[in-house]
């Protein structure tokens, strides 16, 4: 039972590791930049974190307290993207002074 539960945490582990290397790929090489009116995959990949990682929160948080599945490391690691992904909304929102 706890291997699955290590196993599930590796694979979203894995999963959020991808998905930084894809937005770090997206944001710094030219090649998709948006325009003033045209989002494109720079922009959309750091939109789009937010709700995967809720979306992914609530499948687990329904397997695990539903189904009893073993997944509280993966509900955790999820939960900790979508906060930091709000976290950064919220400071990048904040007026300079």
């Amino acid at each position: 039972m706890k291997d699955d539960e290590m196993l599930s945490a590796q694979i979203t582990l894995v999963y959020y590791v991808i998905v930084a290397a894809f937005v770090f790929y997206f944001n710094v090489w030219g090649n998709f930049e948006s325009g003033p009116c045209t989002p494109n995959l720079d922009l959309l990949s750091i939109f789009m974190i937010g709700p995967i990682s809720f979306v992914l929160t609530i499948i687990n948080a329904v397997r695990y307290f539903i189904f009893k599945s073993p997944c509280k490391y993966s509900m955790a690691i999820h939960v900790t993207a979508f906060t930091i992904w709000i976290s950064v909304f919220i400071y990048n929102s904040l007026p300079y002074m």
